[in-house]
Order: C-alpha cells, then sequence, then structure tokens
C-alpha cells in the first residue's frame, strides 16, 4: 500500500512540475507592435538627374520594426516603376527610404504617388507623394500635324502618309533628339474600336525632325474592311530625351477612305423633268462636314484640284464621261463650304436608275513653306433618277 501511495505522489509532483513549466512562459511573450501612421517630412520628393531620390519617414508607434518599403503608381502596388534601393533606420521612429526611377515612360511630373510602408507580416500602410522632376522634358516638343487624311489615294491605290514635324522653342532641345527618339503608342482615348495604332505603321522625315504616319502594309486589306467611310485614331506621340525623360502629346488623328459618298434628296429626279427642254435647277448642298474629314479645318490644308471622273452606275460602270445634264462648282466662306450643283435638260439622258457623279478632289497640307499631299477622294454624287 505504501509503495502505491508513493507512486501516486510521484505522478503528482511531475504533473504539477510541467505545470509550473509552461504557465511563465505564456506570460513572458513580448508585446506585438502594431503600425499605426506614416507621417511624411514633405508631400514631393525630388527627382536627381539619374531618377534617384531619398524620402523621410516617420513611423508611429517609433519602435514599430520595418520589413519593406514600396514606392508605385497605383495602390496596387505594381512592380517595375520604382525600385526601393536601401531603407535606414534613422533612429526615433525616422527611417530613411532610397529609391530610384526604373521606367520613366510610366511617370509624369508632379504626378502622384503611393508610398506603402510594410511589417514582417505584410501589415502596411500608404501615403500619397507627388513627384517634383526638374529634368522633365514635358511641354518642350510639340507635333505639329495635318488633322486628317485619305489612308491611300483613290488614284492610284498607293498608301498616303501623315506628316507629324516635332517643333520646340528651345533649339538646343530640337538638337537633342531625333527620329530614334520617336514613337506612337496608343492613346488613352477611344479610337473607334476596329482600328488601333497597331494597324500603323511610322518612317523618318528628310529635313526635319519628325515623321510620316501611314497604315502599315500588311494591314491594309484589314484597314480597308473597317474604314468605309471615316475612323478616329487615338494615339500619343511619345519622345523620349537623352536623359530618359519621357513626354507624351495625345493626337486624334481622323482617317477617310478615300470614297466619299454625298447623299442629298435634292439629287433625287424624275425622268420627265429632264426630258422637259426647259429644265433647270440650281441646289447647293453643304459640304462643310465632308470636307472638314479630309482636312478642311484650318488654313493649312488646301483643296487643289477637282477633276471630273465622270457618271458611273450602280455596277460602277462608266455610264457617260461627260455628262452635260449636271454640273458642279464649289463655294467656301471661311470653315463652310457648299457644293453649288446646275442640273438642266440634254439631249442625252441616262435611263432610269442610281448614278454616281464623280471628281476626283487632291489636297495638301502646307507647313514651312512645303507641300504635303494628304487627300486624294473621289467625291461621290449620289444622283436617282426615278
Amino acid at each position: 500500500m505504501k509503495i502505491k501511495q508513493l507512486a501516486k505522489s510521484a505522478s503528482f509532483l511531475l504533473v504539477a512540475g510541467f505545470i509550473s513549466f509552461t504557465i511563465p512562459s505564456c506570460s513572458s511573450e513580448e508585446e506585438i507592435i502594431i503600425l499605426q501612421d506614416v507621417k511624411v517630412n514633405s508631400e514631393s520628393f525630388n527627382l536627381a538627374e539619374d531618377g534617384s531620390t531619398t524620402i523621410e519617414v516617420k513611423v508611429v508607434p517609433e519602435n514599430t520594426p520595418i520589413a519593406k518599403a514600396v514606392l508605385s503608381t497605383s495602390l496596387f502596388n505594381e512592380s517595375g516603376v520604382f525600385e526601393v534601393t536601401r531603407l535606414t533606420p534613422k533612429g526615433n521612429g525616422v527611417w530613411q527610404i532610397a529609391a530610384k526611377v526604373k521606367d520613366f515612360s510610366r511617370i509624369q511630373n508632379g504626378q502622384d504617388v503611393i508610398l506603402s510602408v510594410y511589417q514582417e507580416d505584410n501589415m502596411y500602410i500608404q501615403t500619397t507623394l507627388n513627384i517634383n522632376d526638374p529634368y522633365s522634358i514635358e511641354g518642350k516638343y510639340t507635333p505639329v500635324h495635318p488633322q486628317a487624311f485619305t489612308f491611300y489615294s483613290a488614284e492610284d491605290g498607293k498608301l498616303m502618309e501623315i506628316p507629324f514635324i516635332i517643333t520646340a522653342d528651345n533649339a538646343a532641345d530640337l538638337a537633342a533628339i531625333s527620329y530614334d527618339n520617336i514613337k506612337v503608342v496608343n492613346g488613352t482615348g477611344s479610337s473607334t474600336p476596329s482600328i488601333s495604332i497597331t494597324h500603323f505603321a511610322i518612317a523618318p522625315m528628310t529635313g526635319k525632325t519628325g515623321f510620316y504616319l501611314q497604315v502599315d502594309n500588311a494591314q491594309l486589306e484589314t484597314v480597308k474592311k473597317a474604314i468605309t467611310t471615316i475612323a478616329f485614331l487615338d494615339c500619343r506621340v511619345m519622345i523620349t530625351g537623352p536623359n530618359g525623360r519621357v513626354a507624351y502629346t495625345p493626337v486624334r488623328l481622323i482617317v477617310s477612305s478615300p470614297k466619299c459618298i454625298i447623299k442629298d434628296d435634292q439629287l433625287s429626279l424624275l425622268h420627265t423633268e429632264l426630258s422637259a427642254p426647259e429644265f433647270n435647277r440650281q441646289i447647293t448642298i453643304d459640304m462643310t462636314h465632308d470636307f472638314y474629314r479630309l482636312g478642311k479645318q484650318n488654313d493649312k490644308t488646301t483643296f487643289e484640284a477637282f477633276e471630273n471622273r465622270g457618271l458611273y452606275n450602280s455596277q460602277g460602270e462608266m455610264a457617260d464621261a461627260d455628262p452635260q445634264f449636271i454640273s458642279l462648282s464649289y463655294t467656301t466662306q471661311g470653315k463652310n463650304t457648299t457644293c453649288n450643283v446646275t442640273l438642266k435638260h440634254d439631249a442625252t439622258i441616262p435611263a432610269i436608275g442610281t448614278y454616281h457623279m464623280v471628281e476626283r478632289l487632291k489636297g495638301y497640307w502646307e507647313y514651312d513653306g512645303k507641300k504635303y499631299p494628304t487627300v486624294c477622294t473621289d467625291l461621290q454624287f449620289q444622283i436617282t433618277i426615278k
């Protein structure tokens, strides 16, 4: 009996000893410090010419351990724009963050960026800062160009091109770049859904800093199907300076098909009217919108040639090379253009049907004394004879 009692006492002591060992270990756990706030010494930071910068922050509480910092252009901490190269504690809750721009094409002077300060457990607090870049090239360059063009010629089917001439107030700034510093990229607005800058290509310009934009020859048939009248191309001219800085200029172009069909109820006639010897009718058609989409938006674009191409039937066949029952002339006042149409009796009257009276229009854009062809289109006036 004594042996059994002794064993029970020993068992109790072992359990008691285990309990007395484990309880003190729980009470000695360190207090968890949670980051509550991040204060910056300035709401903006300056970039050096190489894109480096130093930012000082103060964390609350002061003894909060910091694991990393991330500088990004969105709340989602996307990578690739900035690189944090060093994170240094300076005491009293102050930390110094050294960072460097990795991709200048994704930032702009004056842009807000997000600074995220992390603890070891990936808990973090974000604050907003503003970029001050004294080496920015934004606003130094201006692309000068027409607003519209026909993407291929109605005359020979060859691709047409629209010129972009880069200008700068400072001659030294212009001398610092060349064609190799220029790209054209997608815009931030909306193009006609069926086309984008990927359907186009650029080529260097001789004699000036600039380039020509035209449809990529490999994409021509695709673009012809997509653009039966006009389309809007939204893009940006991207210029990279010698210091790596990037400037964007938004551009919105009207890209026109060389086939321009003009419809107006006044061009619907009765065959019996045309048959009457005394028939003579004067009408005017507002062409302002049609000419606008071809680039007649300012004094730099001029239409210089109107060539009678004859009357065609609905199958596209020549019906009359020089019809006498219709004549056309144009009047321009400011930005407004009208077509003056004279319809009269003629011995040779077309049969009942739908026709197109075709006039070929050529135009150019002029800059610094040089003419750049931008328009070669067929104006097709739809005539219905009933």
